[in-house]
């Protein structure tokens, strides 16, 4: 099983970066700790990322094109959930904690 997730962060400048779109096959429970870890990676300047969109998929390669399909709306994340993206639900979904 693979999933895209959209991860936030309230403590990123809110004009960028708040946002991060990903994909893994991993728990995404042990995804979200790793982001929130202390690491050299994008995500690891910040940690209080959230989940807040998952979408599952059963192969690597779906999950992949998927964030491709995601990724556009987030390159500006100010955007990214202004009413106007038509490739997601709105409102979003809610993730359980």
């Amino acid at each position: 099983m693979f999933c895209v997730y959209i991860l936030f962060s309230p403590s990123k400048d809110p004009s960028k970066d708040q946002f991060y779109v990903g994909y893994t096959g991993q728990s995404i429970e042990s995804r979200i700790q790793k982001h929130n870890s202390h690491h050299k990676g994008f995500t690891g300047r910040v940690h209080d990322w959230k989940l807040v969109y998952l979408e599952k998929f059963e192969t690597k390669s779906e999950a992949m094109k998927r964030e491709k399909e995601i990724l556009p709306a987030f390159l500006h994340s100010s955007e990214a959930h202004d009413g106007e993206s038509s490739w997601i639900a709105d409102p979003w979904p809610v993730i359980p904690t």
